[in-house]
């Protein structure tokens, strides 16, 4: 029985990492709170072992293999996931321009990382892109609160930095 759900807790954690391709050892934590950090341990070993994913020691970033480069804005996106994680009902990764979605609250999300600089052409993508009726809500993360004046499409909730430690500060 032991075996079964050790089975299942690893293919749980398999296709989340198929999701994302690219999450902190600590972001893994967040969302299976209920492995211990020995279960956890344990399980991405094995996992590792088998070749069905890459761990580096040294930065604690888990990919989906070893020649994938962490993708450090979907990490930050995901840090913003996980600060909602209680209220998700649903979450997946998103096309261009966003990094993910999820559903919570009976309210559908989207997390962007707009990069300093990008703001104009993010305004012009996005407003070309996204219908006015439509209620999405945008988290979106920047570079620095200097950039909040600048970005104007549709349905923002709010704007956030995050730092490397997954700290997030909201504006």
């Amino acid at each position: 029985m032991k075996m079964q759900v050790n089975k299942a807790e690893a293919m749980e954690l398999l296709h989340l990492l198929s999701l994302y391709e690219t999450i902190y050892y600590e972001q893994m934590q967040k969302f299976f709170p209920n492995l211990t950090e020995d279960k956890l341990s344990s399980i991405l070993k094995s996992l590792k072992k088998k070749g069905r994913l890459s761990v580096d020691s040294d930065t604690g970033i888990i990919t989906v293999s070893d020649d994938k480069k962490p993708n450090y804005e979907l990490i930050k996106g995901i840090w913003v996931l996980l600060d909602f994680i209680s209220k998700i009902e649903y979450h997946s990764i998103s096309e261009y321009p966003a990094l993910l979605s999820f559903f919570a609250n009976h309210d559908v999300y989207e997390v962007l990382y707009i990069p300093e600089g990008q703001e104009a052409i993010m305004n012009h993508v996005l407003d070309s892109i996204i219908p006015k009726e439509e209620s999405t809500k945008r988290l979106v993360i920047i570079d620095s609160k200097h950039q909040i004046p600048q970005l104007n499409f549709p349905n923002i909730r709010a704007y956030c930095r995050v730092d490397a430690e997954g700290n997030i500060q909201y504006y």
